[in-house]
């Protein structure tokens, strides 16, 4: 059951050089992409009609993209689980930092992701347990139990409790109709 919940909502415990050279293999193929579909994504955001007119190929870059996407996806959950919301939060986040050009947006996306979980897992296990015994003295029970949970929470969790409100938010603002596949 623990091997069940440490995947469910991801975790970084035991993890030796192997696994970080499975993550980054994934992580270089999708990387090395960027370049041969940027400008093609691109296009596509006008629409397929449109992109297929300009000289795109949409079915192509449809599959370079997916292919890219997955493997990169499968390594990094094959080593750390299921980190929800990272994936959610970060592209539109950095989206409106940088802009909609994907020569741009998916590379720092990709470094933003990785920042937001080191920042989860510092948060977790160097600040929490600081502001705890702050809180604790302070004559603050309850914030001091709450910040000694969020330790022993697994990244996922951490990052649900970002990215859920951010859902939420995206939902209201843009409403159901836009977020539907």
């Amino acid at each position: 059951s623990r091997a069940i919940i440490a995947w469910g909502f991801g975790t970084f415990d035991d993890r030796s050089l192997f696994h970080i050279v499975v993550v980054w293999c994934g992580a270089f193929v999708a990387l090395l992409g960027i370049p041969f579909v940027a400008l093609e994504l691109d296009l596509l955001a006008g629409g397929e009609e449109d992109a297929a007119a300009l000289g795109a190929n949409p079915a192509r870059i449809k599959t370079v993209v997916l292919a890219c996407v997955a493997l990169a996806t499968a390594a990094s959950v094959a080593v750390s689980g299921q980190i929800a919301f990272v994936g959610l939060v970060v592209p539109h986040v950095t989206r409106l930092l940088v802009g909609p050009h994907h020569r741009r947006l998916l590379p720092l996306a990709f470094l933003a992701g990785a920042t937001l979980v080191l920042l989860v897992v510092v948060f977790q296990h160097a600040c929490c347990p600081i502001v705890a015994e702050w809180a604790a003295a302070g004559a603050w029970p309850r914030a001091a139990l709450a910040f000694r949970r969020v330790t022993s929470m697994q990244p996922g969790a951490v990052t649900s409790l970002l990215g859920a409100p951010f859902f939420l938010y995206l939902l209201l603002r843009y409403g159901r109709k836009t977020l539907e596949v």
